[in-house]
């Protein structure tokens, strides 16, 4: 083949070349205007009308959950990531556990909310509950409670401001509390507690799962009395015990059985408010 046969060719390819990727790039560019136009379309015509909330919520009301969210009426329903707003909401309530958003076209946004299971609550006189954080903060009050959380009685509450920490007239109660929750949760029996009486000094009293009146006496060997208390409950009794169990003696666990109106009477007397 002649020189001027190779340049020729090489000429024709190379203009096939530069056509093929020209179309290539027009492709590109018009999927890319394709979707910027999706995108404008969406963010332009579709705004949130309605924030709606769900879920059983006792700590938090529903306007503190949007509020954390940072959502507001008229924003475009395509101008934020779940991520983000669950971040927010979570940064700034701790007591939820679970968020999860989801956009239903063409106007609503629906927040399905979990609190956390370690919150505390105080039932007070007869204006309603206290809630409180694990550090005894008070988060809020509330006329309503569902009965999930772990009951506190035996404190006369000095404040009942959101974000100061739970104080009594006397600070042994406050004091006896706070070890109290500190040994049950280091031996992992916290979270299966009903009901604490700290008004006694010399009479710690538990309700535990809902079927076990557990006496404490004071708050001297707390700790030992609390992995008694573990030990029973968790290896000791069945699952369909009830009844009373005596560890103010330092080193002696008494299981008395009750009927569930002896029990009833008991929990009605630890549940009492000041």
């Amino acid at each position: 083949m002649s020189l001027l046969n190779k340049q020729t060719n090489t000429q024709k390819n190379t203009r096939i070349a530069g056509r093929f990727l020209l179309r290539r790039i027009a492709a590109v560019l018009v999927f890319l205007l394709l979707v910027a136009g999706v995108v404008v379309t969406f963010t332009l015509f579709f705004h949130i009308k309605a924030i709606d909330v769900k879920g059983t919520l006792e700590i938090y009301t529903k306007q503190e959950i949007i509020d954390a969210s940072g959502l507001q009426v008229n924003d475009s329903m395509f101008g934020f990531t779940s991520k983000s707003v669950e971040n927010r909401i979570t940064g700034t309530l701790p007591y939820v556990a679970k968020i999860s958003i989801k956009r239903t076209l063409p106007s609503m946004v629906t927040i399905q909310v979990t609190e956390a299971d370690n919150a505390l609550v105080l039932p007070y006189q007869t204006r309603g509950y206290l809630f409180l954080s694990r550090t005894l903060q008070i988060i809020r009050t509330s006329e309503q409670y569902s009965g999930k959380a772990l009951e506190i009685y035996g404190i006369s509450p000095v404040s009942l401001s959101p974000g100061e920490i739970l104080s009594d007239e006397d600070p042994l109660h406050i004091i006896n509390l706070l070890d109290l929750l500190d040994q049950m949760e280091s031996h992992n029996i916290l979270s299966g507690a009903t009901a604490l009486n700290v008004s006694d000094k010399l009479n710690l009293e538990i309700i535990y799962d809902d079927r076990i009146y557990a006496v404490l006496g004071t708050s001297s060997n707390m700790e030992r009395k609390i992995r008694m208390l573990e030990e029973m409950v968790m290896n000791q009794l069945s699952k369909s015990d009830r009844g009373k169990l005596d560890l103010s003696v330092a080193g002696k666990a008494t299981f008395s059985p009750l009927s569930e109106e002896e029990f009833e009477s008991f929990k009605k007397k630890v549940c009492s408010i000041l």
